[in-house]
């Protein structure tokens, strides 16, 4: 577990109640975030990694919410529990659903 928790999580929970400073800080890093993974999952595409149809909008928002969601439940109960089956999901979700065919021929030649 993370010591402290997140800081993303921790600023926008923190925010909630009116910090607008706060608030702005914590969207930006968000959407700092998002966008780098909307460049990588760009990239994947350009290199026929990822399926072409990926909203990589879509994608980034649904990793983010995936991992910062099991971390907020992992740390309510005080454990890593949350974090294992949602990773292990996501993962089974990005190579079924994203990874393109012809990558997944070539990993498995490899």
């Amino acid at each position: 577990m993370c010591q402290g928790g997140c800081t993303l999580l921790n600023s926008a929970i923190d925010s909630d109640d009116g910090n607008t400073k706060l608030r702005a800080k914590a969207l930006a890093a968000l959407r700092s975030w998002l966008r780098r993974l909307q460049s990588v999952i760009e990239e994947g595409k350009r290199r026929g990694e990822i399926l072409r149809g990926v909203d990589s909008s879509e994608l980034g928002t649904l990793i983010i919410s995936t991992l910062e969601g099991s971390l907020m439940v992992s740390r309510l109960r005080g454990k890593d529990d949350a974090r294992d089956p949602a990773s292990r999901h996501l993962v089974e979700y990005l190579e079924t659903n994203i990874r393109a065919k012809e990558s997944k021929m070539r990993a498995d030649r490899s």
